[in-house]
């Protein structure tokens, strides 16, 4: 995976920060889905299942919970796992142009990539 990446300062941060925990998906759902709501993020969509999505917002930024179940050999043998967790979080001015594309000029591009 991509290392983390974090831009901006204060409330205009963005990014995303790469995790490796030794939890279950489900204790970091449990983990994940009480602490944020004490720092002021709101939930506002979920996915659960044995990969864990959960979207939130906070004064016009939104943050998503990536949570997957990371096998390994070891775990395999004891019946215990523990996961990948990836943030992102986006700033509401990150992305000025919604489809940068309508601009192209499709007759000028080059026959391969």
């Amino acid at each position: 995976k991509a290392p983390t990446v974090l831009l901006g300062t204060g409330e205009a941060i963005s990014g995303r920060i790469i995790l490796t925990s030794g939890f279950s998906p489900a204790e970091n759902l449990i983990f994940y889905g009480t602490e944020t709501l004490t720092t002021g993020w709101q939930l506002i969509s979920s996915k659960v299942g044995e990969e864990v999505t959960l979207v939130y917002a906070k004064n016009g930024r939104f943050a998503t919970i990536y949570i997957a179940p990371r096998g390994t050999f070891q775990g395999f043998i004891t019946g215990d796992y523990g996961s990948d967790i990836d943030i992102s979080v986006v700033h509401p001015d990150a992305i000025a142009a919604q489809n940068p594309y309508n601009d192209l000029n499709y007759e000028n591009l080059p026959e391969s990539p």
